[in-house]
């Protein structure tokens, strides 16, 4: 039975793992939870995931894993050996696409959700203070990037997936944030990742 992936398009964490999982060339079942009427918060999508959150993937075997960070670093353990750059084994290399993710979830996608989730579910404007915190976040992404083709040197990783799944949001809702320096390595991920533009494009078109 192919793996499945309990999916919303609105929610980028939830793109990044149905990204890599087609970039790994995973047989994967999306299934679209309605978020709006608590489909994760019935008793029986709280047995598979007691945090009620997307994304939620269950493998063929009926492993249940969720928290998108740690999903994409199991698909890429487990069905990426095709694609070995994709998450290194090397422990610094490693060590270092494990820095930008972490920065990503506790740092950067934090400061996007806080000001862009209320335009979303209530339309209310973020604060100034949010805008700033969320500019401040994009700034240190360059810092990170540096003069490096992606986060962790020559290869798109599964931290350019994570961070680029996010990257429309930005650039659709607050582009006046969104910094030229992260242009090219949006196009080049685009490039390396090319299930990246066609799953972030769906879901701007379904809005």
């Amino acid at each position: 039975m192919p793996a499945k992936l309990y999916f919303h398009p609105i929610s980028p964490p939830s793109r990044a793992v149905l990204i890599t999982a087609r970039h790994l060339d995973l047989d994967v079942n999306v299934k679209e939870v309605d978020l709006m009427n608590g489909e994760t918060r019935t008793s029986e999508f709280l047995k598979m995931n007691p945090t009620h959150t997307v994304p939620t993937f269950v493998d063929e075997d009926g492993y249940i894993l969720y928290e998108s960070r740690a999903i994409l670093a199991y698909l890429a353990n487990r069905y990426g050996k095709a694609n070995p750059t994709i998450y290194p084994t090397d422990a610094r290399a490693r060590a270092e696409v494990d820095k930008i993710l972490f920065f990503d979830a506790t740092s950067y996608y934090p400061a996007l959700t806080k000001a862009w989730l209320p335009l979303v579910f209530h339309n209310r404007a973020p604060t100034e203070t949010m805008i700033e915190e969320l500019q401040e976040k994009l700034n240190l992404l360059v810092t990170l990037l540096g003069d490096k083709p992606f986060f962790n040197g020559q290869n798109a990783t599964i931290a350019d997936i994570s961070i680029g799944a996010s990257a429309i949001v930005v650039q659709s809702v607050f582009p006046k944030l969104w910094p030229e320096q992260l242009n090219a390595w949006y196009e080049r991920l685009l490039t390396a990742v090319p299930k990246m533009a066609e799953v972030n494009n769906a879901s701007v078109n379904k809005k």
